[in-house]
């Protein structure tokens, strides 16, 4: 107002220059919050799966995982770096705008004051004034513009804080220990399977029947909408899925041990279990074969190095592994790809001694009768157990 009164050209020069650096203000704030809730949300995602492959590397490794994982947070990090240059590009822009506007209009201003002296229109004592007003008028200016967009940034923020705080949180679930007494499964013709603790039940079926689909939902490795499947009466997804994950063994041709020896593996390294997993071994006939090796037990497995035994003498040590891990749930598939009779009889008789506090699945057409007779039978095309 005062630089208005004393010259009316600068003060509308001024006018006009706030009402565009608020304009832009209020424009860069906002471009600056969805970018930073973008921002916000890929860093989010990106902590969770480095807090995941961390917390997680058995499990990774021993699904040959590392390649894919890599190339999954090089694409995270790439992106989370883009976001966070183009949220630091727009904290540059914000306050380029604002360095741009004060200069050009103390320019407007030098210009209209300089035409107004030529003309004897005002004094050199005037254009002075005026100049150190419009230097002074800027600054509080611009900080009440940066405060302002500050101010709304926080908002978000806060708002973004609040929406995760109003989420409820279950945190004994995390920790939740699953003792699966009864396992049941519904299918689409409303037939009923129930597996038991405490039984070891040979799955039967022609090939394409569902035998591994229905296994893998039972451990949740796959989704099918149409089972119905409990535990203990309660639907399975009521539970934490990586407590579930934790208390199941899916063993198939693509289950894998991780780096580390032998011993370390069929133990998941812990050495307490050493004369278990040597019992077990013993019990399922393949003990002699590992021993026979130069470092026996301490062998190494790398991925690029040959398996220095045979195909059945690889899944029996992942069947030591689910045992002495002491799985609640231990599926067998992809059995006769290794199958010979003293195999399968020395399995069944360790699944037998071993399995009076978990479930174990066999899936398998090779199975005799006789090997199997004092085993649950469930055979896929009836939908039913004998």
């Amino acid at each position: 107002m005062i630089i208005g009164f004393i010259n009316l050209g600068a003060g509308a020069t001024l006018i006009i220059a706030s009402l565009i650096l608020a304009f832009s203000a209020n424009y860069i704030a906002n471009k600056k919050i969805s970018v930073l809730e973008v921002k916000s949300d890929v860093e989010g995602v990106t902590q969770s799966k480095i807090i995941e492959i961390v917390s997680m590397p058995l499990d990774n490794k021993s699904r040959t995982m590392e390649h894919r994982l890599e190339s999954i947070m090089t694409a995270m990090i790439e992106e989370r770096e883009e976001q966070s240059i183009n949220y630091e590009k727009l904290e540059s822009e914000f306050n380029l705008i604002l360095s741009l506007i004060q200069q050009l209009s103390i320019a407007a201003v030098v210009v209209l004051l300089a035409k107004a002296v030529i003309n004897l229109e005002a004094s050199q004592g005037i254009m002075a004034a005026v100049i150190m007003l419009t230097n002074r008028y800027f600054a509080p200016y611009q900080q009440v513009m940066r405060t302002l967009s500050r101010w709304k940034l926080n908002s978000s923020q806060i708002e973004r804080i609040a929406e995760v705080m109003s989420l409820h949180s279950n945190p004994s679930a995390r920790s939740e220990f699953i003792r699966m007494e009864n396992l049941s499964i519904k299918t689409r013709q409303n037939k009923r399977i129930e597996f038991n603790c405490g039984h070891i039940y040979v799955m039967r079926g022609n090939s394409a029947s569902g035998k591994t689909h229905l296994t893998s939902c039972l451990t949740q490795d796959r989704l099918d909408d149409s089972l119905s499947i409990t535990c203990n009466d309660r639907p399975i997804t009521e539970y934490d899925y990586m407590s579930w994950r934790e208390s199941v063994a899916h063993i198939n041709r693509h289950s894998r041990f991780v780096e580390g020896t032998i011993i370390e593996n069929i133990t998941c390294f812990r050495s307490s279990k050493n004369n278990e997993a040597f019992a077990v071994c013993e019990s399922l006939g393949v003990k002699s074969e590992v021993d026979s090796l130069t470092s026996g037990f301490y062998t190494q497995f790398s991925g690029n190095k040959q398996v220095p035994f045979s195909r059945q003498t690889y899944y029996a040590l992942l069947v030591v592994r689910a045992i002495v891990s002491g799985k609640e749930l231990i599926v067998l598939d992809d059995v006769d790809n290794v199958y010979s009779e003293s195999f399968l009889s020395n399995l069944v008789t360790t699944l037998t001694t071993k399995s009076n506090n978990n479930i174990v699945i066999i899936i398998s057409n090779n199975l005799s009768q006789k090997q199997s007779r004092n085993l649950k039978q469930v055979n896929l095309s009836k939908e039913h157990i004998e």
